[in-house]
């Protein structure tokens, strides 16, 4: 569940497929990424709610003159209305996984707040404070997308969210290239952010491969966010910067082992050690046989596996004893022997 990611000291790690607009504006596609999604693994899925007359201005000038923003009819081609939304999100809740959207106005917002477990605000959105004060008042954890943003940006953002009544954040590091360069991820931000705010923290992952999302948990990421595909091939505006489905299902399999091998950070040796350590650790024998009534010596010990009842640092203690049977060359010390 989301609540998991947001307690930071847990090593889950809530894994989200970003299916955005590659359902090309299709139903029947959107279901079949639902489908592949959780059977790869994922924690939840989630889409973008556009209405493209309030993401873009629908005109722009140029040399004074108006023309039509093409930019528009990306989104136009790509859009699912209403009805549609509600059935992809009864579609999540028949298969018992989260469906998460995106909103880009308040408006959307409003329709998206009774179908979605979580608010998502996109990093283009991250210093549209009217909008983050209204996901604040939906009284939902917000997930927040810090692409372009620096602390500064990140920290009014927060406040705006607060501000609302938001109280449940989790702050993505992300950068806004599709997709970045290696030298471009930067994914020690993930840790100072983390020092600066408090909150969980996750990455929104651009990047071609797995490598990134699994460095991202390594340095306490705890909710991953990546765009996901049928086909990478496909025409439209994200599917070439989407990883596909098999190799989503590798990442999260090796996110998942990751969990595991994080452990609780406290040094001690796991039960498995511990019965190897018995023919591991030295023990403390006797050099050569010894006599009832010998004060012991240095001379008189040899320290080889397996462990005893004595360990090494124990012959200081030993040393200047008496000796109360006789020990045979190669016998183990015992209680009582001194």
């Amino acid at each position: 569940m989301i609540t998991s990611s947001l307690n930071k000291n847990s090593e889950h790690i809530f894994v989200l497929a970003e299916i955005g607009i590659n359902h090309d504006g299709s139903v029947t596609k959107a279901k079949e990424l639902i489908d592949a999604s959780i059977e790869a693994g994922a924690d939840g899925v989630k889409f973008q709610y556009i209405i493209p007359e309030k993401l873009v201005n629908p005109v722009i000038f140029d040399e004074g003159i108006c023309k039509e923003n093409p930019v528009i009819n990306i989104f136009k081609k790509y859009q699912l209305n209403e009805s549609q939304f509600i059935e992809i999100a009864e579609y999540c809740q028949k298969r018992g996984t989260q469906f998460l959207c995106t909103a880009f106005d308040e408006t959307g917002l409003d329709f998206i707040d009774g179908l979605t477990t979580a608010h998502k605000i996109a990093s283009g959105d991250i210093t549209h404070i009217p909008l983050l004060k209204k996901a604040g008042s939906k009284k939902k954890p917000v997930i927040l997308s810090t692409g372009m943003a620096d602390i500064h940006i990140i920290r009014q953002a927060v406040n705006a969210i607060k501000d609302g009544g938001g109280r449940e954040i989790i702050l993505l590091h992300c950068v806004s290239c599709y997709p970045p360069e290696d030298n471009e991820l930067n994914l020690r931000s993930i840790t100072s952010i983390i020092n600066e705010f408090g909150y969980p923290t996750g990455f929104s992952d651009h990047s071609t491969g797995i490598t990134a999302a699994i460095a991202a948990y390594a340095l306490g990421a705890r909710f991953i966010e990546k765009h996901v595909t049928l086909n990478s091939k496909d025409p439209g505006a994200d599917h070439a910067m989407s990883i596909e489905m098999p190799d989503f299902e590798i990442m999260i399999k090796e996110l998942r082992r990751m969990e595991k091998m994080m452990g609780s950070g406290v040094k001690k040796p796991c039960p498995r050690e511990i019965e190897i350590s018995r023919g591991a650790f030295r023990g403390v024998y006797a050099a050569r046989n010894i006599k009832k009534g010998t004060v012991f010596n240095e001379k008189d010990f040899i320290l080889v596996r397996p462990a005893s009842r004595f360990k090494p640092a124990d012959i200081y203690t030993i040393i200047g004893k008496t000796v109360l049977r006789d020990i045979a060359e190669g016998e183990p010390l015992r209680e009582g022997d001194f």
